[in-house]
């Protein structure tokens, strides 16, 4: 390729990054608003007995501009999930001719929300908001002027592939190229066909959807983007291409700017600043000084402040992270195993979906209308129960072998008191948001603003508060909600392919007429978690399985809190176990001097212990449900 088409493509990439930075300055705007609003009408409701009137409708609006304004700049930093266990593997050629053809699909879905936005917007022109009589046209427009951004993001990204293959001069990377562009064009001829979709049986297609699901996403296409393309192809085959295109007019602003939906951005605020503001490291200092000195100390120690750490956090990576960067130094000096120091931190990862707040918890209690408050209440003795087996394990292990985990430093009692005052923030946020959910101060959405602002005031009173670190965590914000949205998104269309096969409720009628013991099929439904969490990253497994299998977990009778304890336990095993193992990759990015075998080696045995707890859970249930059954408000 010519070096001025080259430079043509450089320069238009460079022009969408810097549309996509400042959308994102809109987004971040966005979010800090949302937090003031969300905190403010708390304090007003519960100090004056005086809720802010209309307060919802405006979170509802400003939600759906913050995530929209923030998803090309999660394009530009590749924050969207895709799975690439097989993409990975591919020689670079041919993941190029893939990004090329997964980029031109992803341009044609952002074309229809464009395209359908605009349509609705010009449809709502005499609708408000109840309270405040607030137009909605202007947002739908806002909505698709930031998705034409995203579409940029999107193209710049077509043609940096297109053109990498085309001048790479590989006669069958190219004919590759032109075959997806065929196949993308004959399915849009079939969809075009008015006759053709009554010719489908929709428990057929619904079956057909289910088994194609997972090599389309073997692409490593995000995953948001191939549910949404594949529920656009289901609608079609079922009710005509017509049809099929409605939601995405609908569904992209109806999960925007849904008012439960904004407690993910904010509880993931709260745990980015706590991330900047260090209080990970304070947690370690103080479980180093009161744990080293045992039998593989320092490995429980950081096992110890995982779960500090997880219970503002909520996050796996983050808390791996976090904890591999300032332990794996200190158990160096203290020449520990190296797959016992890095499968400690791996392993204590998994704590934060557990320990509340979780967001793990929020996507299965919007995709259940379960009650996430509960949902919180409910992993906290799981959580604890976790934490106390992954250091017995270490404790046994290091007893046995002493060498594997040496004692580190003994510490005075005046030492180990010392260092509580290192954990006070984290307490402090701890108990002042889940206090306020337990007795019913104030809901769990409300508690995503009160913890954000906690834990803001508290960076500031800590003198830790910088500008810089305050626009890092709204940028790391940004692409996670970014990419959770995405899924939402992506998962609603295709869940309403799947909901017009009637699949899931043909099966639910099939399981509770099989006679099959309701142990055996819940087995079966954990295992299916279990696997494919372990190919798959958690969040798009819970999305795309669970509205699937709940309408058959609760026809058994089982209970709906207990079942989101357990899927959430089982799908983030996966999260350690091959080939996926999302916090194992994270700890190798720090610990680059050791082989990844030997950090599986090192999850092994924290892998048995979290079955152990599964299998507690499974046999006594009220482990997980007697702490909700308390609980006020």
């Amino acid at each position: 390729m010519s070096d001025n088409k080259t430079g043509f493509i450089a320069r238009f990439k460079n022009l969408t990054t810097s549309m996509a930075n400042g959308t994102s300055l809109v987004s971040m705007a966005g979010y800090v608003a949302l937090m003031i609003l969300m905190a403010l009408d708390s304090i007003m409701r519960y100090v004056f007995s005086a809720p802010i009137e209309g307060a919802e409708e405006v979170v509802e609006l400003t939600l759906v501009v913050a995530v929209f304004t923030g998803m090309a700049y999660t394009q530009v930093k590749k924050g969207h999930i895709g799975v690439d266990i097989v993409y990975s593997f591919l020689k670079p050629g041919i993941r190029r001719v893939i990004d090329s053809i997964s980029s031109f699909l992803i341009a044609i879905l952002l074309v229809l929300v464009i395209w359908q936005s605009v349509l609705r917007a010009g449809r709502a022109t005499a609708e408000t908001t109840v309270a405040f009589f607030i137009p909605i046209t202007p947002f739908y427009l806002v909505l698709a002027l930031a998705c034409t951004v995203w579409l940029l993001v999107v193209l710049a990204d077509f043609f940096e592939a297109t053109s990498e293959v085309i001048a790479s001069k590989q006669r069958n990377l190219q004919v590759g190229l032109i075959a997806g562009g065929l196949l993308t064009l004959l399915v849009s001829a079939v969809l075009a066909v008015p006759l053709l979709p009554w010719r489908v049986d929709p428990m057929t297609a619904g079956i057909i959807g289910l088994v194609v699901i997972l090599p389309v996403l073997l692409t490593n296409m995000p995953v948001g983007f191939a549910l949404a393309g594949l529920g656009f192809i289901g609608l079609g085959l079922l009710q005509g291409i017509g049809f099929a295109i409605i939601p995405f007019g609908q569904v992209p602003f109806t999960e925007g700017s849904e008012y439960n939906m904004s407690i993910i951005p904010l509880f993931v605020l709260m745990g980015e600043l706590v991330f900047v503001f260090g209080l990970g490291q304070d947690l370690y200092a103080a479980a180093h000084r009161w744990l080293a000195r045992l039998p593989g100390g320092l490995a429980s120690a950081t096992i110890g402040a995982c779960a500090g750490f997880a219970s503002i956090c909520g996050s796996t990576v983050a808390t791996a992270v976090t904890m591999a960067t300032v332990a794996l130094p200190e158990m160096k000096r203290y020449k520990y195993e190296p797959g016992l120091a890095t499968g400690c931190c791996a392993a204590g990862g998994i704590i934060g979906t557990m320990i509340p707040p979780s967001i793990a918890f929020v996507i299965y209690g919007i995709l259940t209308q379960q009650s996430i408050g509960r949902l919180f209440i409910a992993g906290i003795v799981p959580g604890v129960l976790i934490t106390a087996f992954f250091i017995a394990t270490i404790t046994l292990r290091c007893w046995r072998n002493p060498q594997m985990g040496p004692p580190g430093p003994k510490s005075s009692a005046r030492e180990k008191l010392a260092s509580l005052k290192l954990v006070w923030a984290i307490l402090v946020l701890f108990l002042f948001v889940m206090g306020g959910i337990y007795t019913g101060i104030f809901t769990a959405i409300e508690a995503g603003g009160m913890g954000a602002l906690g834990a803001l005031v508290i960076g500031a009173v800590m003198r830790r508060f910088t500008m810089p670190n305050f626009l890092k965590a709204l940028r790391s914000t940004i692409t996670v909600s970014g990419m959770v949205f995405l899924l939402f998104i992506g998962a609603t269309i295709f869940a309403k392919f799947v909901a017009l096969s009637r699949l899931p409720f043909i099966k639910a009628d099939y399981i509770t007429g099989s006679g099959l013991p309701s142990l055996m099929v819940m087995s079966l439904i954990i295992l299916i978690f279990l696997v494919l969490g372990c190919v798959m990253p958690s969040y798009p497994v819970m999305i795309l399985i669970v509205p699937i299998v709940f309408p058959a977990v609760i026809a058994m009778g089982y209970d709906p809190i207990w079942f989101g304890v357990m899927m959430v336990l089982m799908t983030e095993i996966g999260a350690l176990t091959p080939p996926v193992a999302i916090d194992v990759f994270a700890v190798a990015g720090v610990a680059k001097d050791v082989p990844m075998n030997t950090i599986y080696r090192g999850v092994a045995p924290f892998i048995f212990a979290l079955v152990a707890v599964a299998v507690l859970l499974m046999a006594f249930p009220q482990i997980a449900i007697f702490l909700p059954t308390l609980m006020k408000g």
